[in-house]
């Protein structure tokens, strides 16, 4: 038997965790499993759940990123955007760090492997401006630039995005006025 459902559509999470305790106890209901394919921290579906997140199972997050690390390496991207996707995977691992991270975290990164090449559209993505002068740049500067670039991105984005005093902008930047 396979129970699909979404929250989304209705369905409360107290009949989810009622299912997880039918599994294996209730008549019918033995020598059954259930998945959960969730992003949620829901204490009522994960309590007495087992994770697939765990040391040693297939979503677990340090094996994810020396997957992602490894598919990085192995794909055709070009030496930029190979340095921009390790930068990204390095950010977003300190950004999360100490934090309950999942695969959902990691979502943009994993979407992207299936391409060869980074758009000037998905730097955005990747918290860079576009930059059109990092293909000539030894691996010494581009890491240097590319660390620059995602900090002024960064600190835009910030101003922007928690509407800090625009004031701040003509602080960084001279251009801003």
């Amino acid at each position: 038997m396979i129970v699909a459902a979404a929250i989304e559509g209705g369905v409360h999470p107290d009949f989810l965790a009622q299912l997880r305790n039918m599994v294996g106890r209730d008549a019918g209901y033995e020598n059954k499993a259930i998945l959960f394919i969730h992003c949620s921290s829901l204490d009522s579906i994960l309590g007495g759940a087992g994770s697939l997140s765990k040391e040693g199972m297939p979503l677990n997050i340090g094996l994810l990123k020396k997957d992602i690390n490894r598919k990085i390496q192995e794909t055709g991207f070009g030496r930029v955007d190979k340095h921009i996707l390790l930068q990204y995977l390095k950010n977003k691992s300190n950004e999360l760090e100490g934090t309950n991270e999942s695969i959902f975290d990691y979502e943009d990164i994993i979407e992207v492997l299936g391409d060869s090449q980074i758009t000037s559209s998905e730097y955005r993505t990747f918290e860079l401006f576009p930059d059109e002068n990092l293909e000539g740049l030894n691996e010494k500067k581009l890491i240097a630039r590319l660390n620059d670039n995602h900090s002024h991105y960064v600190r835009i984005s910030e101003i922007h995005n928690y509407g800090l005093d625009e004031t701040r902008l003509e602080k960084y930047y001279v251009s801003a006025k």
